[in-house]
């Protein structure tokens, strides 16, 4: 058993092509900890979001910090998205979701304050590796 910290995880290279605006992942949990299971501690500033994207298990995300959003798109299209407005949900410190599997959904900092939170989710297999989401 190894104890972490989620604010002092090594810090995890940002794929720009997955977020829009500045973002720090720390990756608390990973393939060398778990053979299941991945874990991050995501700081979303000021605006920041993930772009539209979906997991092959479930994602778990807990607020830590600030104001969040999270949305999911109608009927998973993906070429023509179309969020509704209904399916937006603010997240404050302490708040917890589960996005369901392949479901495409994005989440972030709301445009007034930071944002951050936990994701936790099963690790994908790529080519029978297990492959990080983020």
């Amino acid at each position: 058993m190894q104890k972490y910290n989620i604010y002092t995880a090594k810090e995890k290279n940002v794929n720009s092509n997955y977020f829009t605006g500045e973002v720090i992942i720390r990756e608390v949990i990973g393939e060398v900890d778990s053979a299941e299971q991945e874990v991050y501690h995501v700081t979303f500033y000021n605006g920041a979001l993930t772009t539209l994207h979906y997991h092959e298990s479930d994602q778990i995300l807990i607020a830590t910090k600030g104001l969040g959003v999270v949305g999911m798109v109608e009927g998973g299209r993906v070429l023509k998205p179309e969020v509704n407005i209904n399916s937006i949900t603010f997240l404050k410190e302490g708040d917890t979701v589960c996005i369901p599997a392949n479901i495409i959904h994005f989440h972030g900092a709301s445009n007034e304050e930071d944002f951050s939170h936990i994701a936790i989710m099963k690790m994908y297999k790529l080519n029978g590796d297990e492959k990080s989401l983020l």
